[in-house]
């Protein structure tokens, strides 16, 4: 009895411990709004393909959102650029990011984001913000440690997808796109950060690649495409690693094998469609 309640006694202080380093500061500190803006303040005039580089890469994200979306709306006094950002209303339910990877329709995010079931997408298409029931087209089981990953599919062209970047073309500095909730409003915005290092996953079927970087995302970012300062698509974050031992949360993004990806979508594309 006594040599259990000491144990008891350990874990409780252990915990306690744990608790006053991550509340005092020491340890890891989850991303504020402030730091994700700072993240991007040095590129705030990049541009891609003679493009504001935000709104490159937002034009190729779509919000996920588990429930209709009531509205697109548009803010008041837009940038030049700015009225093209989308900008919507939902309520209740989980709500993340896709990256626009075929003109067909096709988009893809992350398995977890998708769990209960189709959710709908609003992007831009045609000049229009839309709101769209989407179609899952292939969804890993992660029961089965397939990837994070799920593929989707809407019944619009799609003007503006995101090109495959080589993995030999990973650089010290990513940029990434996630979600900026405020209240029932949700709008995407862009982040930065820095590369760690590139694992492959040979041994999984299918084989993916795993992108670690620190840019300040946070709850909601899933899904979201981490892309080199060109704008090619590097992969989708799907995890947020925390550790009291480093001083930023680790974000890891998902790569699936190309080659799989496009038979899937090919194979999905010429399906036969019946009544």
């Amino acid at each position: 009895m006594l040599t259990r309640g000491l144990r008891n006694v350990t874990v409780h202080l252990v915990m306690g411990l744990l608790i006053l380093l991550l509340q005092g500061g020491c340890g890891m500190r989850i991303a504020t709004t402030a730091d994700r803006r700072a993240s991007l303040a040095p590129y705030s005039r990049a541009n891609i393909d003679s493009e504001p580089f935000e709104r490159y890469l937002l034009g190729r994200t779509a919000l996920l959102v588990s429930a209709p979306a009531v509205g697109p709306i548009l803010p008041s006094k837009p940038e030049p650029w700015d009225s093209e950002r989308i900008r919507v209303y939902a309520f209740g339910g989980n709500h993340s990011v896709a990256a626009a990877i075929d003109h067909r329709g096709y988009f893809l995010t992350t398995s977890h984001s998708v769990e209960k079931g189709a959710p709908y997408l609003t992007f831009r298409s045609g000049g229009r913000v839309r709101v769209v029931p989407a179609r899952i087209v292939w969804q890993g089981n992660r029961s089965k440690r397939e990837p994070d990953l799920a593929i989707l599919h809407v019944p619009h062209r799609i003007d503006h997808v995101f090109k495959w970047a080589s993995l030999s073309e990973v650089g010290p500095v990513a940029f990434a796109t996630g979600l900026d909730p405020d209240g029932p409003r949700l709008c995407p915005e862009c982040i930065s950060g820095h590369v760690a290092r590139v694992s492959r996953h040979s041994n999984r079927y299918p084989a993916v690649a795993s992108i670690f970087h620190d840019a300040p995302v946070h709850r909601g970012d899933s899904g979201g495409p981490l892309t080199t300062p060109d704008g090619e698509l590097l992969g989708i974050n799907v995890l947020l690693r925390l550790s009291i031992f480093q001083p930023r949360p680790i974000c890891i993004a998902c790569r699936p094998d190309l080659e799989w990806l496009h038979s899937v979508i090919e194979r999905d594309a010429h399906r036969p469609v019946g009544p």
